[in-house]
């Protein structure tokens, strides 16, 4: 396993970037290959766990802070550079989106 860690600045406020990215969950909910969605949410920090294809689990933390939110993620050494690459245009879409 690895570990991915990233901050994405915003200037968006704690209360409107946490809106944003409890939408994340239900996309994913959407797509064909995954499963087993999983979110626990304890403030402004939301631990989930997914599993990709069947086979990939992929599981960490979401921390939305006034100025960033802040992903850590433990997933396969080989799924690192896609998740990182999906993930990021995904954050980074809701954080520069007129409205979710």
């Amino acid at each position: 396993m690895s570990v991915l860690r990233r901050a994405y600045p915003h200037s968006l406020g704690q209360e409107e970037a946490l809106r944003r990215v409890k939408t994340l969950f239900p996309k994913l909910e959407q797509g064909d290959s995954v499963s087993g969605v999983r979110q626990i949410w304890e403030g402004n920090e939301v631990t989930f766990g997914f599993v990709v294809k069947g086979t990939i689990e992929i599981k960490g933390t979401i921390t939305v802070d006034e100025h960033q939110i802040v992903l850590s993620a433990d997933l396969p050494s080989y799924a690192k550079v896609s998740f990182d690459q999906i993930v990021s245009r995904e954050i980074n879409a809701l954080i520069q989106a007129q409205t979710v």
